[in-house]
């Protein structure tokens, strides 16, 4: 997790779509095609086009951004199974101050 020193929380993925004119090659089937990057801006859904050679970049910096949260969860999952195993510890460790009573 540490490594990782840039990244994008978002993705990119390949859009095909219409634009709406009426005239325009997409209302014929010709759908316009775009590398774009869906993330969050002040909060909000966003997608922005991307050029050739950004596109590479912002691909790199969204895998950085899934490997951090992917190291998250398994961060997590290992946090619980540790917790787990502790109180597990206390559990076995642990003696009952009152034991000796109640053999009496």
């Amino acid at each position: 997790m540490v490594r990782v020193r840039e990244m994008v929380q978002g993705y990119v993925y390949h859009s095909r779509r219409r634009c709406g004119k009426a005239s325009c090659r997409c209302a014929r089937g010709e759908l316009h095609e775009a590398w774009v990057v869906a993330t969050k801006v002040g909060g909000k859904q966003t997608t922005r086009s991307l050029g050739s050679k950004v596109r590479r970049r912002v691909q790199r910096l969204a895998d950085n951004y899934r490997g951090f949260r992917e190291a998250e969860r398994t961060l997590r999952k290992l946090c619980t199974e540790a917790l787990a195993l502790s109180r597990e510890l206390e559990r076995l460790v642990c003696e009952d101050p009152f034991k000796e009573d109640r053999r009496r």
